[in-house]
């Protein structure tokens, strides 16, 4: 697929039902997409990602929101649309990947599915500061995000560093939400063109520091800032997604 079809994939407003019917469908291979996910993974790795999780993993589960959005290309002046992917700044003060670029998410509560948590994370998390205490129950609901279109499930990751595994789920927006994140979590919000992840070259190999460790780590170079970890693991097996379901 050459880089003018990826373009158009990208941009396909048909995408989602393309994306549900793949994952959803009795085509996906196992192996394949774990592989596109472990071609992302740090160096000090150390293949965490592959066996199974510890007994005392704790259960979460994270969203990625295939977001529409429109806007003005410079070179032809014309507005065009394009998929967008919501990531957060995490903020720097968090316990867990403070300061790291991350999807929406968290760990299940008692009693929720995959599917509920990541969405009522999504929604705490990038729509927090829109509900009022004189709002009526179905308004916030209504006024917090447009409805989500479950898409399907990719392949479940371990997330060593915070000991949990983590369940990820592809939805997709109606309509591109006003954000509105909780400043507690939240520094910023990314929206990552879905375009710029399929490009060839949007993957590099970053430095990292940890203490007095340095090592290397396969990424996305967006602006200022480095995906990289669970989180270009995670969109490495949905750009494998986005490509089988064409």
């Amino acid at each position: 697929m050459n880089a003018s079809q990826l373009s158009t994939l990208a941009n396909d407003r048909e995408l989602p039902k393309k994306i549900k019917s793949f994952l959803l469908g009795e085509k996906r291979n196992s192996e394949s997409p774990q592989k596109a996910q472990r071609q992302m993974a740090p160096e000090l790795a150390f293949g965490r990602h592959r066996g199974p999780a510890p007994r005392n993993a704790h259960r979460a589960a994270v969203l990625i929101s295939l977001t529409p959005r429109n806007f003005v290309a410079p070179e032809t002046k014309q507005e065009r649309f394009e998929w967008t992917i919501p990531l957060t700044v995490r903020a720097r003060g968090l316990h867990d990947h403070g300061g790291q670029i991350a999807l929406p998410g968290g760990r299940l509560e008692p009693g929720e599915e995959s599917w509920e948590a990541a969405r009522r994370e999504y929604r705490e998390e990038l729509f927090s500061q829109v509900d009022s205490a004189k709002a009526d129950a179905s308004l916030r609901e209504e006024r917090s995000v447009s409805k989500l279109e479950y898409l399907g499930p990719l392949s479940p990751i371990y997330v060593y560093a915070s000991n949990n595994q983590v369940d990820v789920i592809v939805a997709a927006e109606t309509t591109l939400p006003d954000y509105s994140p909780s400043s507690d979590e939240v520094d910023q919000v990314l929206l990552v063109p879905l375009s710029f992840l399929m490009r060839e070259d949007a993957c590099i190999i970053g430095t990292m520091s940890r203490g007095s460790t340095t090592f290397e780590a396969p990424g996305y170079r967006f602006g200022e800032h480095f995906i990289w970890g669970a989180t270009a693991m995670i969109l490495a097996e949905l750009i494998y997604a986005v490509r089988q379901a064409a």
